[in-house]
Parts: C-alpha cells; structure tokens; sequence
C-alpha cells in the first residue's frame, strides 16, 4: 500500500526541507494527488528521475530503488559517464604530480636518449674496420695467429665495454 502525506511529512521522512518540497511541487517535478497530498513512492521515483548530482547533492541520499523500481536509463549513462569522467581526471592528476615529481619521462625524451645511444653504439662499431691495420702491422712484424687473436680479443673487449657504458648512460655526449 502506498505510503501518503502532506509536504511536510514527505520532508521529514525523505530528509529533506520542507521548501524543498514546495519548491519542486511548484515545477511540477513532484506531482500531487487531487487531494492535494503526495504519493512517496512516486515522488521519490520522480525526484529520482529529475535529479543531477553535480547540482544537487540532497539527491544523493535518496533511497536506492528497489527490483520493483525502474529508474531511467539516462540516469544510469549519466552517472556512469561522469563516473568515468572523474576517473580519467583522477588518473591524469597521478600522472601530472608523478611528472612534477620526476618520476615520469616523455617519449621523446626517452626516444631522442634511444637514438643518441644507438649512434654512440654504432660510431664505435664503425671503428671495426681499423682493427685491419693493427692486424697487417703484427703480421708484418713477424707476429703470428696468436697475436692477432689477442689483438682482435682485446678491440672486442673494449668495444662491450663502450657499449656497455653507453647503455648504462644513455643519450649525452660521446666519448670518442
């Protein structure tokens, strides 16, 4: 059986003001019966379906409807589109302070610290080629297999090394 009263006690029982009440009577956003009392249910369904939650923060107290209820399905999008809403700008304000803290690095800058590294990388690798006069000036020394081998051992061991040193720095200057 539906629940009926005057403004004053659908105020006080939807936690309310009473001006509240007449005011939205006046807008017609709560009906009223002939005899001039409100139905609950049906004024509860109708603020429901008429409130904004950015706007109005009375309306986040209103009950939950029940299985029997059938609320909008605008209110559903509205509120999970400004659900959404608040996530994202939740997430972009933990990304603004982690920048602001230096905990984060654009892309470019990690891009432009890639390709300055790889350059570094390949300006060594280029220098491979050298290792030849190094090699015919062994050989032309009298030295055999062995001391070319130590001599190849040794430019490949400070080619990682530089490698090495340039992936443990990225970017920056080159060293030589």
């Amino acid at each position: 059986m539906a629940q009926i009263g005057s403004q004053a006690e659908y105020a006080k029982r939807a936690g309310i003001s009473r001006q509240a009440v007449s005011k939205a009577v006046k807008s017609g956003t709560i009906p009223l019966r002939p005899d001039g009392k409100i139905d609950f249910e049906l004024a509860d369904e109708a603020r429901r379906r008429s409130a904004n939650p950015a706007r109005d923060p009375e309306t986040e107290f209103l009950p939950e409807p029940t299985d029997a209820d059938t609320s909008a399905p605008e209110d559903a999008t509205y509120r999970s589109s400004r659900a959404e809403r608040e996530r994202i700008a939740a997430e972009r304000d933990a990304m603004n302070l982690a920048k602001l803290k230096g905990e984060l690095i654009s892309r470019q800058d990690i891009a432009d610290a890639l390709v300055a590294t790889g350059r570094k990388i390949r300006n060594k690798l280029d220098s491979l080629p050298n290792m030849a006069d190094e090699v015919v000036a062994i050989v032309a020394g009298g030295g055999g297999a062995r001391d070319v081998r130590q001599a190849i051992t040794e430019r490949v061991k400070a080619l990682e090394q530089a490698i090495a040193d340039a992936l443990a720095k990225p970017g920056g200057e080159d060293d030589g």
